[in-house]
């Protein structure tokens, strides 16, 4: 059993490491040091948050009470319905994981061969119309917004070199 003077040990030192990419991440050029601190930042928050509980057994027991009570579930929202019943059949969990894995894969071979421009809208109108079952003008609209919005922030606003593709530098 981890006792609780170790965790405390465990998470100061998490805190200094993220704490010293902190520090470092400031020595960047402006421009350079925005994605960093985008992952630093609450990464540094979540630690401290971490280490008060660590440090404060009652802040803790505190915290666990409140994650039980369910106070941000959608179903307390009144946006969701019930969660699926445990007794599903053997095979539907395996099914669904393969299913998610499949989908990740498929995106990743598109941009890899296709490229970030051309496998994106690809892979976004067939999972919407395949996986999703929308229809095709909902499909190809949404696809065109998600096409609008990544190459808008990647390629124009922030002005990254988005992969071209494998296929079209064998051609």
């Amino acid at each position: 059993m981890i006792r609780r003077r170790d965790n405390i040990a465990f998470s100061s030192s998490l805190c200094l490491f993220v704490g010293i990419l902190f520090l470092t991440t400031l020595d960047l050029a402006p421009t350079s040091r925005l994605i960093p601190l985008r992952v630093v930042v609450p990464t540094l928050a979540l630690i401290l948050f971490q280490l008060l509980l660590d440090a404060f057994p009652t802040l803790a027991h505190a915290y666990e009470q409140r994650e039980k009570t369910e106070v941000f579930t959608l179903k307390r929202l009144g946006l969701g319905s019930d969660p699926p019943a445990p007794d599903q059949p053997p095979g539907i969990p395996h099914r669904r994981m393969w299913s998610a894995f499949s989908c990740g894969l498929s995106l990743l071979v598109l941009v890899y061969f296709l490229g970030f421009p051309a496998g994106t809208p690809i892979f976004t109108a067939l999972y919407l119309r395949v996986r999703a079952r929308e229809t095709w003008r909902r499909s190809l609209i949404l696809t065109a917004a998600v096409w609008i919005l990544v190459y808008g922030v990647f390629a124009t606003a922030l002005g990254a070199r988005l992969h071209d593709g494998r296929l079209w530098t064998w051609l």
